[in-house]
C-alpha cells in the first residue's frame, strides 16, 4: 500500500511510540479472533465509533501510518504461536487434515466440531466451518496441479479448472495466487451474471481513505483550522474532478464520494475528517495513473487501499469475439468488478443471471436462465473453437 503524506498534521508514528488503551484491546481482538471475525468488527469491539470503524481499522493496519500497532500485532501473534504451539495457517491444515479423515470414516460433523473447539480452547484461535477447503491448489506443485488436470481431462475428455477463490476484492489466496502455478492460460470465460450477453471489458477500482488534516478546538473558540471546512472544499473538487480519455467501451472514469466521518461531540472541533472514494477506472487509465492525479490535486493524505483491481478488455478482433459475433450475442462494457481483475489473461465476462439482483436480500437465479446458460456455453465454444481450428 502506498502512502502520501504532506506536510501539514501530525507526524507518522514510530514503532516505540505506546500504544492507548483502545490500540491495545484492538491488537487482541483482531488477533484472538483471526479468521473469524473482520478487522472492521475488531475496532468495534475495541471501542471505536461503528460508523468510522472501518477506516480506522485500516489505517490501524497499515504500517504506513501505526507501526506501533502493526508490531503489536506480529507480536502478539507470535505470543500467542509460542504459547500454545499453533498457529493459524497450522490449524487450517489440521482442519483439512482431520476433515479428510472424517470422511473417509463418516464423521465429517463430529470430527470438525471436535476441532473447532480445540482451537477455542487454545487462544480462541478458529476458523469458520466455511473456510474449509478440500483439495487446496495452493498446496500444490506446478506438477500436481498439471496432473490433476490431465486425469481430469482423461475422464471428462476435456480440461476441467475446479477453483474457490476468494472474493475478488479481499484475501491473498484467490484466482491471483493460483495463476502461476497453472499452464498457459489463452482464454478465460468468467462467470458472474451478464444475462448471457457478452462483457468485453469492465472498469477497475480503487478504494481511497481520504485525510483531511486540521486542528482540534472547542466550538466556542475561533479556529482557522477546522478540517470539516476543509473537507468540505475537498469533496466540491472531487465533484468537479473529469478525467480527459473517455472510453468507447466504458465510457469516463467516474469519482464517487461514499463516506464521510468525523467528531465525537457537538462542542469539539475534530482534528481530522475521514472521508471514503470510490474511483471506477475506464480501460484508458491505469490504476497507478488515477491515483498519481488524485494525489497531486488533492491537499490532504490520499491512502489507496488497493492498486490492483485494475481495468480489463479484450481486442475486439479475438477469436472469441468473432465466435460471440457470430453466434448474435449482445457485447458490452461492464461497470462492476471480477475476477477479471486480478488475472493478465484475455478474457469475457459472461454468465447466466442479472447482476441487478447480486447482492439484494433476496438474490436468485432462475432454472431456466442456467439451462439457457449452459446451452450459449456450449454453442459459443464449439464455435471458438471451430475458428481457431480453421
Amino acid at each position: 500500500m502506498q502512502v502520501v503524506k504532506k506536510s501539514r498534521g501530525r507526524p507518522r508514528k514510530s514503532i516505540e511510540t505506546p500504544l492507548t488503551p483502545k490500540q491495545e484491546k484492538f491488537v487482541k481482538e483482531f488477533v484472538a479472533n483471526d479468521g473469524m471475525i473482520t478487522k472492521r468488527q475488531a475496532a468495534i469491539n475495541a471501542g471505536y465509533p461503528e460508523k468510522s470503524a472501518h477506516v480506522k481499522a485500516s489505517e490501524l493496519t497499515n504500517p504506513n501510518m501505526h507501526p506501533n500497532v502493526v508490531a503489536a500485532i506480529k507480536a502478539y501473534r507470535a505470543e500467542l504461536d509460542e504459547k500454545y504451539g499453533i498457529t493459524f495457517a497450522r490449524h487450517v491444515r489440521d482442519m483439512q487434515r482431520i476433515r479428510d479423515l472424517a470422511i473417509e470414516n463418516g464423521a465429517y460433523s463430529a470430527a470438525v466440531q471436535a476441532e473447532y473447539r480445540r482451537g477455542q480452547a487454545q487462544g480462541n484461535i478458529y476458523i469458520n466451518k466455511s473456510e474449509i477447503r478440500h483439495g487446496s491448489i495452493d498446496s500444490m506443485s506446478r506438477e500436481e496441479v498439471e496432473r490433476a488436470l490431465q486425469e481430469l481431462k482423461d475422464q471428462h475428455g476435456h480440461d476441467i479448472i475446479n477453483i474457490a477463490p476468494e472474493e475478488e476484492k479481499s484475501g491473498n489466496n484467490g484466482i491471483k495466487s493460483v495463476i502461476p502455478k497453472l499452464p498457459k492460460i489463452d482464454l478465460a470465460i468468467i462467470g458472474e451474471p451478464t444475462k448471457m450477453d457478452v462483457a468485453i471489458a469492465e472498469k477497475g477500482l480503487i478504494v481511497f481513505d481520504l485525510i483531511v488534516k486540521g486542528k482540534s478546538s472547542h466550538a466556542a473558540h475561533h479556529n482557522d483550522e477546522n478540517p470539516i471546512y476543509r473537507a468540505s472544499k475537498i469533496v466540491e473538487q472531487i465533484s468537479k474532478i473529469k478525467f480527459p480519455k473517455k472510453s468507447k467501451i466504458l465510457g469516463d472514469v467516474k469519482l464517487t464520494v461514499t463516506q464521510i466521518n468525523a467528531g465525537v461531540q457537538h462542542n469539539v472541533v475534530p482534528s481530522e475528517v475521514n472521508i471514503v472514494l470510490d474511483a471506477r477506472i475506464n480501460d484508458m487509465y491505469s490504476n497507478n495513473e488515477v491515483f498519481s492525479h488524485l494525489k497531486n490535486k488533492l491537499d490532504c493524505d490520499v491512502i489507496p487501499r488497493n492498486l490492483d483491481l485494475n481495468p480489463s478488455s479484450i481486442p475486439e478482433n479475438h477469436h472469441i469475439i468473432k465466435a460471440a459475433d457470430n453466434l448474435g450475442f449482445k457485447k458490452y462494457g461492464s461497470p462492476t468488478l471480477s475476477d477479471q481483475a486480478k488475472i493478465n489473461i484475455k478474457s469475457i465476462k459472461l454468465g447466466p443471471g442479472d447482476s441487478l439482483r447480486s447482492h439484494t436480500a433476496d438474490e436468485f437465479i432462475y432454472l431456466s436462465e442456467i439451462e439457457d446458460g449452459i446451452n450459449k456455453y456450449i454453442s459459443l465454444l464449439n464455435e471458438y473453437d471451430s475458428i481457431i481450428n480453421l
